[in-house]
């Protein structure tokens, strides 16, 4: 199994959020950087189960999708966001991870 370069992947992930949020990045970062902690997580953990085979290819974007709308909910309430602009962001941020995270767990976690 590839390695996770969870740094990479962070920052990655808040600089595509920060360009998309822009002027309320301020005041979401510490609660969004801390939601991508998560994701983080969750990729390391659907890594681990793929390569393990606890879980299938199936069930690991779905493990992801969880994850991601809770982040999605918890971004959203943070200084009244709306959940398009939440939605926009969390979008961003998986996308500039998408690479490092589908090289990570092997397959296209994340299209």
């Amino acid at each position: 199994m590839a390695e996770l370069d969870i740094g990479a992947l962070l920052q990655a992930m808040g600089l595509a959020a920060e360009g998309v949020l822009q002027n309320k990045w301020p005041q979401v970062k510490s609660f969004a950087t801390t939601e991508f902690q998560k994701i983080a997580q969750t990729v390391v953990s659907i890594g681990e189960g793929l390569a393990s085979g606890e879980i299938t290819q199936e069930q690991a974007p779905l493990l992801l999708d969880m994850q991601k709308n809770a982040s999605r909910a918890v971004i959203a309430a943070v200084e009244g966001m709306t959940l398009i602009a939440a939605e926009q962001a969390l979008n961003a941020a998986l996308s500039a991870g998408k690479a490092i995270i589908n090289n990570f767990v092997g397959l296209a976690l994340i299209a």
